[in-house]
């Protein structure tokens, strides 16, 4: 634990940023129905573009304030260009086996290649250009992700019950290549079984429960595997960690509703809870005295420097309850509403492991009215609260 009241640092920061970016997606579907009732067999074709240019400039001038005074003063200019594609496809059949059964086979092919170029110069009083490269701040990666997965599960439809339940096994081949300032080359491969279940229960002709559930995989960004400091905040270094795992998260969502046709009254509970292992959080490392990290990374005391790590740990639930009924005076609906959050959140600073809880309350209310033809209105009210 680092704690003082003496003024470590100043800076005096310049940033300009121009950026040229677009993105391009588009989608295919084709779907058949065969003779047979129940036998289906889709196609679902898709791809992604995303183009991500930024020119920057920084001229920062640095004074750090201990036992003696210093000055360093950074005049920078750089290119980061951040380039992805993503190519992805699903082919599913559907087979009946019964009158209230179906089988469901699927099976989901994707492509991603993700380039990320980052070149940073410094001034050079020599030859009055921006031609010294700054190597620690600069980075090529080519990042190339092969995700197979295929499953099988099962429909069952009958009267006031429908649910599914079934699985997919996941297998991702990443491979990162670094060309620049020197070469090295990264390859990981996963493999995850992915159960998911669903069920919906007409429990009468006025209320209905619905259960979701569903595991999930995410793999790192490019950015968050790159490998290159980014000083824009010179007093607040960021980097990122070619060592990351994929996440993997199990999503739970219940939502159970009532409604009186009689009464005009609806009431409606949801609840979603996520919870995420190999969690890409933060950790902050603040030097408590001039240091130098991977014998590139100059830190000045008080400076901090924060990559991403996996931690396990991660909590995500949220509760919300509405209610809602007429009120025939002013021939209008009231609606009163209702939440909990909660969010469990692990970091670590200069290695040692911390827990964040935060959690969330909100209400409102709210007045719909629609009184003629010619006039209604709506007011609604809402507030929160966060500790």
């Amino acid at each position: 634990r680092y704690v003082t009241d003496t003024l470590l640092s100043t800076t005096t920061n310049d940033n300009a940023n121009q950026s040229d970016n677009y993105s391009i997606s588009n989608n295919l579907v084709y779907k058949h129905k065969f003779l047979k009732k129940g036998r289906t067999f889709s196609i679902d074709l898709g791809s992604t573009i995303n183009v991500n240019d930024v020119n920057t400039t920084l001229y920062s001038n640095n004074v750090y304030s201990d036992n003696l005074t210093s000055t360093r003063l950074i005049d920078q200019q750089g290119v980061n260009k951040t380039h992805s594609y993503v190519y992805k496809a699903r082919f599913m059949y559907t087979e009946p086996i019964s009158k209230t059964g179906v089988l469901q086979f699927n099976y989901s092919p994707a492509y991603a290649k993700n380039d990320a170029n980052k070149r940073t110069e410094n001034y050079n009083p020599n030859t009055v250009q921006y031609d010294s490269n700054a190597l620690f701040l600069s980075n090529q990666l080519d990042n190339y992700s092969l995700t197979q997965k295929g499953g099988v599960g099962y429909r069952y439809n009958k009267g006031k019950l429908n649910f599914m339940f079934g699985a997919d096994y996941q297998n991702v081949k990443l491979s990162s290549t670094q060309i620049f300032p020197y070469s090295n080359e990264i390859e990981k491969q996963f493999n995850n079984v992915l159960p998911m279940a669903m069920m919906r229960l007409k429990i009468s002709d006025s209320s209905n429960l619905r259960v979701f559930y569903r595991s999930s995989t995410s793999i790192p960004g490019v950015n968050q595997l790159q490998n290159v400091v980014d000083n824009s905040n010179t007093l607040l270094l960021t980097a990122g960690n070619q060592s990351l795992k994929q996440e993997y998260t199990n999503a739970l969502k219940v939502n159970f509703n009532i409604t009186s046709s009689r009464k005009a009254t609806n009431s409606m509970m949801f609840l979603n809870v996520n919870q995420t292992n190999n969690y890409i959080a933060s950790s902050s490392f603040i030097a408590t005295k001039d240091t130098v990290i991977d014998n590139t990374i100059v830190l000045n005391k008080g400076s901090q420097l924060r990559r991403p790590i996996n931690l396990n740990g991660y909590w995500n639930a949220n509760t919300f309850y509405t209610y809602g009924f007429p009120v025939s005076i002013i021939k209008s609906n009231l609606n009163f509403n209702t939440g909990i959050t909660y969010v469990r959140t692990p970091g670590n600073i200069n290695q040692v492991t911390n827990i964040s809880n935060a959690y969330g309350l909100n209400a409102g209310v709210g007045i719909a009215s629609n009184i003629s033809k010619q006039l209604d209105f709506n007011l609604t009210y809402n507030a929160s609260y966060n500790i």
